[in-house]
């Protein structure tokens, strides 16, 4: 079967669908210039995705209802562009301090967040979940393009640079505590360290990094077309499971570009060639680090090698009965943890501006 084991109240990833994708090096990064990003921001607009009728699971409901489309200009050596973006922000806050941003992983969209971010906003968090280039409705064509005419540009730097020109122009160039699940995990390591200033704190759930569930680069850009295939197959079936969390995981699939960008992706190598041991190794900010302690996708051991080579891992929260995606199979086991942070991380960032 497509599911491999049952997730806890059916809020999990399908197992084989991620292993598809991230094993053959689905994560993102790269070494971005900073000084060619745009600053002013455009203003957001309300989004609603055409299938969102599809969809009563209130949560998901509760995200749909939050979710922006803003345009985010890019004006780098690699990349002048602008790109509609998606993403939601449920309590904008004005003053000094940390926004969480939040990254989905491969293949998914923002929505990955909602049961987090709902139970983070109600306690008074200022949290933003973005759809970037693998995933949710965000346009992918002119990243895609870009990678396209080749020069040797790559995809984690043209994510990189989506990310901070959204940060800088929506986020109003705020420090994130920035968090990010599997492939959003090794996004978040590949902004964390190219972007430093821009980025206090990370969370690392279940991240890549440490290890790949992939053979190595060139074999995965010559694998790519047939495995994009395989994965494209089991889509196709997973979009006829008739329950709300496959039909919430498969809502942005239809949108332009899907395709293109991965087989783009895929074609690059994965991020392997970008986030590994030397990298993590680089990363200064104060990092909590949270992993489902039955992920069958990245072994929980990875979570220890992350405490190991980051310079400031401040602790490791393990989840009992949860796999790949803990904060889906087990929502209010991260969102404790993870509030506590964020609240330490705010404490002394507040601290520091008043002295």
């Amino acid at each position: 079967m497509l599911i491999s084991k049952p997730t806890q109240g059916g809020r999990g990833f399908p197992t084989m669908l991620v292993a598809v994708f991230l094993g053959v090096g689905a994560l993102l990064g790269g070494a971005a210039p900073r000084s060619g990003v745009a600053r002013m921001g455009a203003t957001a607009a309300p989004f609603r995705p055409d299938n969102r009728a599809l969809i009563s699971e209130p949560a998901a409901v509760w995200a749909l209802d939050q979710m922006q489309l803003a345009d985010v200009s890019i004006e780098t050596a690699e990349l002048q562009a602008v790109v509609p973006t998606t993403f939601y922000r449920p309590l904008k806050q004005e003053q000094e301090g940390p926004v969480i941003l939040f990254l989905h992983g491969a293949d998914f969209s923002c929505l990955e967040w909602r049961f987090v971010i709902q139970a983070l906003t109600q306690q008074g968090f200022d949290c933003a979940a973005v759809d970037w280039w693998s995933g949710g409705w965000t346009e992918r064509a002119q990243i895609t393009r870009r990678l396209e005419r080749g020069d040797g540009v790559e995809p984690w730097t043209l994510v990189r640079q989506h990310i901070a020109a959204f940060v800088q122009q929506q986020l109003d160039g705020r420090p994130v505590i920035l968090v990010g699940a599997s492939l959003g995990g090794a996004v978040a390591i590949d902004f964390a360290s190219s972007y430093a200033e821009l980025v206090d704190a990370l969370v690392l759930i279940d991240a890549g990094g440490e290890s790949y569930k992939a053979p190595p680069p060139d074999q995965v850009a010559l694998a790519a077309e047939p495995v994009l295939a395989i994965k494209s197959a089991f889509q196709a079936i997973q979009k006829r499971i008739p329950t709300q969390e496959a039909q919430i995981v498969s809502m942005h699939r239809s949108q332009p570009g899907v395709y293109g960008a991965s087989l783009a992706y895929l074609k690059a190598g994965g991020i392997a060639r970008r986030v590994g041991r030397e990298r993590i190794r680089q990363l200064q900010q104060p990092t909590l680090v949270i992993w489902g302690e039955d992920d069958d996708i990245l072994p929980l051991k990875d979570a220890y090698a992350f405490e190991r080579d980051l310079q400031r891992c401040k602790a490791i929260k393990v989840v009992e009965n949860a796999g790949h995606s803990p904060h889906l199979d087990r929502p209010q086991e991260v969102i404790a943890p993870l509030a506590a942070f964020a609240a330490q991380q705010r404490r002394g960032t507040n601290s520091a501006s008043q002295t």
